[in-house]
């Protein structure tokens, strides 16, 4: 009898005005604390770059007209980042290829104006620029459908996306995840307000990490309404692959970028148990090492396999009900990408969307969703804590298991509440 009287009012306090106040207040300040966190993982924190310097030294190679696909591009790292001098500011150059396509010119030309310890800071600013950007768009986008996304919400939002581990690691890094998440955004705000140029800018920047990119971007290809801005986009690229390639030849520089994404799996960074999705899946079931390539090709099958399966089972992106199908197309394709492509848990921050992407699901699985977000969020700090899938490598990121498997929930669970939702409206093929 207590227990039910106690039940009944917190059951009014929570439909409450007051309720809604306090929750605002709490998740308003949430969002500052993690933001606060963010500052001090990032810009005034004193982290020796490892990846960045990569990207200012492609440009630096190009200003020398040194193609970034070649061996002189190595040759021009040990010279300036030399192994045998270590400097407090980075690790010394591992004698890598470089990983990115030809269209990471732009942004690498402009950091290779500054010295680099300057472009490490600007990188370090623009990259916190990008974070509260997005979040922005995510509020305009969703806002193009009818869904209203308050303040406190935003800030929550913005704190959460600065706590996770992917975030600090990019930082850490001095990785291009931020970039990508900002293109995943730009995506979604596009695919909500069916904006075709600003679409092929989107899937431009994510396919500058093609193994995010490519998942999107073959998403689409079911879906007629998007074929104008794929189209744009293949335009858009081939036109930013001309200033990179043209003293070397396109194909050229294609193939030998091609050729040394090859060599990718070679460094111990690039392990299977130390990447996340099929690859490293595999390998704890069969030890079997598969290529990242490999891995790629196989996300990409099953994203258009099973995105065509949808369109063919009622997933209609031009009906009366096209907002809630557009937010089923977006968070099952972000968790099937984080889930099965061949990546590191700190690119995981394209997943976050998922969050507000989900407003129009049910209680119960916005809930899982959340708590599937935090698994993935923290998941180093899981592997750490519990032994779990913790990799025999010291000082390198672990949890990519862990990271895998609660995408791989969350695919499920959107296909199950796609599969609900068809049944109920009553839709056919």
């Amino acid at each position: 009898m207590l227990i039910h009287i106690m039940f009944n009012h917190l059951k009014k306090y929570i439909e409450s005005d007051q309720f809604d106040k306090v929750s605002a207040a709490a998740a308003f300040s949430f969002g500052i604390l993690g933001i606060i966190y963010l500052f001090s993982k990032s810009i005034f924190a004193d982290w020796q770059d490892i990846d960045f310097l990569h990207i200012w030294l492609a440009g630096h190679a190009w200003a020398e007209g040194i193609s970034p696909y070649s061996k002189e591009y190595i040759e021009l790292g040990n010279l300036i980042f030399d192994p045998s001098n270590p400097q407090p500011d980075y690790y010394p150059f591992n004698g890598q290829a470089f990983f990115y396509p030809p269209g990471m010119w732009f942004l690498s030309r402009f950091f290779a104006f500054f010295e680099y310890n300057t472009a490490v800071e600007i990188w370090r600013w623009f990259s916190v620029f990008m974070i509260f950007a997005s979040s922005l768009i995510l509020k305009e986008g969703l806002a193009k459908i009818n869904v209203k996304i308050s303040w406190p919400t935003i800030v929550f939002y913005t704190g959460l996306v600065s706590i996770m581990q992917s975030t600090v690691l990019t930082f850490v890094l001095g990785q291009t995840s931020i970039l990508i998440y900002l293109g995943v955004c730009i995506v979604i705000f596009s695919v909500l307000s069916r904006n075709n140029f600003l679409l092929a800018l989107g899937l431009f920047i994510v396919l500058l990490k093609p193994n995010v990119g490519a998942g999107l971007f073959i998403a689409l290809i079911p879906f007629g309404q998007y074929r104008k801005a794929l189209f744009i986009t293949c335009i858009l690229t081939f036109l930013m692959y001309i200033p990179p390639t043209i003293q070397f030849g396109m194909i050229k520089s294609i193939q030998a970028y091609i050729s040394g994404t090859m060599g990718h799996g070679d460094f111990i960074a690039n392990h299977p148990e130390l990447t996340t999705g099929i690859r490293n899946i595999l390998f704890h079931v069969t030890d079997i090492e598969i290529a990242s390539s490999i891995a790629l090709l196989i996300t990409v099958l099953v994203i258009w396999t099973a995105l065509t399966l949808c369109k063919k089972s009622g997933l209609n992106l031009e009906g009366e009900k096209a907002a809630e199908m557009k937010l089923f197309l977006l968070t099952v394709t972000l968790s099937m990408i984080a889930c099965l492509a061949p990546l590191h848990t700190y690119d995981l921050i394209f997943i976050a969307p998922v969050i507000l992407l989900s407003q129009k699901f049910d209680k119960a699985s916005k809930a899982a969703l959340f708590v599937s977000f935090l698994i993935i969020a923290r998941s180093q700090n899981i592997s750490l804590t519990t032994g779990i899938f913790y990799p025999p490598y010291p000082n390198l990121w672990s949890g990519g298991e862990i990271a895998t498997l609660a995408a791989l929930f969350n695919a499920v669970l959107i296909f199950t509440v796609l599969k609900r939702y068809l049944r109920k409206n009553n839709y056919r093929p």
